[in-house]
């Protein structure tokens, strides 16, 4: 985890495990959870931010780690510190979604399903056989898609079903690596095509 993930505001370790502690006794709970909310939501923000490319998705991973806090804080014992039983709450909930995109790739909004099925051309012939062929091949592209790290297929899509150029992807993602998107690009695409052709499929680009 980054260290700029865990930045606060001016308030004291002291002074948040007082904030932990009314809370935990029942002592206006509602004005301590604010402060804490108020102290930390910006870092915890920014932690799904960097790792999930949709800032609406990233919202609502941040409200519902709060809600989770709310629920859970009163069984917090101190083993550690807060700010790191938050952390350790945002990275579990950031894996459970991580796990459920991959059971279910239709459900990641970085994945634009729509538009990759009518750029992809399959030789499918005609009549219901043909129909079911297509509709095979296009979810495993979704599924291949998502097995893919947010990086590589962040920069697949850009570049094939968005029309933006290597360079702008290499700005844009504030890579630097020297060669850019490009890296990326070509290693992605070579994991793609071995995905798809573990089922059955090649002609697509």
């Amino acid at each position: 985890m980054r260290d700029d993930d865990r930045k606060g505001g001016g308030e004291s370790d002291a002074e948040v495990e007082a904030w932990v502690e009314a809370f935990r006794n029942g002592e206006q709970r509602e004005l301590v959870f604010s402060k804490l909310v108020a102290h930390f939501s910006a870092m915890t923000m920014a932690f799904f931010s960097r790792r999930i490319r949709s800032r609406s998705v990233a919202e609502d991973l941040n409200q519902e780690l709060y809600l989770n806090v709310y629920r859970h804080l009163g069984d917090f014992r101190g083993e550690c510190s807060f700010q790191s039983w938050l952390f350790t709450l945002a990275f579990n909930q950031l894996t459970g979604l991580r796990r459920r995109w991959k059971a279910h790739p239709d459900q990641n909004p970085s994945i634009p399903r729509a538009e990759l099925w009518e750029d992809m051309e399959i030789d499918a012939g005609a009549g219901p056989d043909a129909a079911a062929a297509e509709q095979e091949h296009r979810l495993a592209l979704v599924r291949c898609l998502a097995e893919l790290d947010e990086e590589r297929r962040s920069v697949i899509i850009g570049q094939y079903y968005r029309g933006v150029t290597l360079a702008e992807l290499t700005t844009r993602m504030n890579l630097e690596n020297k060669s850019g998107a490009r890296s990326l690009l070509v290693g992605g695409l070579r994991r793609l095509k071995k995905c798809l052709a573990a089922h059955g499929i090649t002609s697509a680009e």
